[in-house]
């Protein structure tokens, strides 16, 4: 259809500028603390400083794109907007707190956030929360809610999801790759030329590695077009009405591609040659496959992209969007470990 086509030709020039955008500028150094709030006063006439990051706003944009993009395609299957949003929220719940705990169990730090860890949680509740919203709508009398299709939104969502967040990634200078010195030559030559040099002693590549100012794999860009394709293919896939396969694409390309990147990755994920998170992945591939081997999707009313942007337009949507941003840029874009000092002073001369 033609709206399906503006549709995502319209998704994949908006993607397209941002991720251009994101790959040259973040590396630099000013885009990694988006502001600091004077928090506590010393003896010195000095504050100590609450630096909010970046990193914090890549995320909460991630996710409020993610939701929306969940919320528009559900819509166009005519699901409930509300069974939508007590769907992702029964997700969230469970998932953004892992991404706290699961990297305090596996890197043993306590200031340390995992996506991979977030979302393998989010993976496996996923089903289970859209069974419970599925059960209460039904006991309710409400529209019958298709588990497959929830998971096909909530599967290509997350894909759009952590395809934006990894240009929080490159803003904080974590989660990065090898240096090209030290790539197989096939992949020095193209790189050589395409690779990320991040700069600024606060980034994490920096006080963790001293690989500031190298050409580095530019694995968070590389993973970030890879998911963001991903979750265009699936778009198409739901919007043609092919859930199953669209649930299956996306999920099995991001955590496939969490397995193979991590062999091209400098920073610390934990012992062992094959890490805690690459596990998790494939279990992540298995469980899905088995799920959707259990699931026999039912002929939902036809797809409309329209009807789905529609949904858009409420106000307990809109609302819940900027709660949501605010929710995850609190949770992620207070930094623990950049500290700062401000100090005030009167300008006489403009007085």
């Amino acid at each position: 259809m033609v709206e399906n086509l503006l549709f995502i030709t319209g998704l994949t020039l908006f993607l397209f500028v941002l991720s251009i955008w994101g790959f040259k500028f973040l590396p630099r150094e000013k885009w990694q603390v988006l502001g600091t709030l004077p928090i506590v006063k010393s003896a010195d006439g000095k504050w100590q400083g609450l630096n909010l990051t970046y990193y914090g706003l890549f995320n909460g944009v991630a996710v409020v794109i993610a939701a929306a993009i969940m919320i528009i395609l559900l819509g166009a299957a005519a699901m409930p907007v509300s069974g939508t949003i007590l769907f992702l929220a029964g997700v969230l719940v469970f998932a953004v707190p892992a991404a706290k705990i699961v990297a305090r169990l596996v890197e043993k730090k306590p200031c340390t956030l995992t996506i991979g860890g977030a979302s393998f949680v989010g993976i496996v509740i996923a089903p289970w929360v859209a069974l419970g919203v599925k059960l209460l709508f039904e006991r309710q009398h409400y529209p019958t809610i298709d588990i497959i299709v929830l998971l096909a939104a909530v599967s290509t969502a997350y894909a759009f999801g952590e395809g934006i967040g990894r240009l929080g990634c490159i803003s904080f200078g974590c989660c990065y790759g090898k240096p090209i010195s030290e790539l197989p030559r096939y992949l020095q030559i193209p790189f050589r030329r395409f690779n990320f040099v991040f700069l600024g002693k606060t980034k994490k590549i920096a006080y963790a590695h001293a690989m500031d100012g190298k050409e580095m794999l530019p694995i968070q860009g590389i993973t970030s077009v890879i998911y963001l394709v991903s979750g265009l293919a699936g778009t198409y896939l739901f919007l043609e009405g092919r859930f199953m396969l669209s649930f299956l694409i996306t999920l099995a390309t991001t955590q496939i591609w969490r397995v193979v990147s991590e062999f091209f990755r400098a920073d610390y994920r934990g012992e062992g040659w094959f890490s805690t998170y690459q596990i998790m992945s494939l279990i992540s591939v298995v469980y899905a496959v088995t799920t959707s081997l259990l699931l026999t999707p039912r002929t939902v009313t036809a797809i409309s992209i329209l009807r789905g942007l529609e949904t858009m337009w409420s106000t307990p949507v809109i609302l819940f969007l900027q709660g949501l941003w605010l929710a995850i840029f609190i949770f992620t874009g207070r930094s623990k470990i950049i500290t700062a000092e401000l100090s005030f002073h009167v300008q006489t001369e403009n007085i």
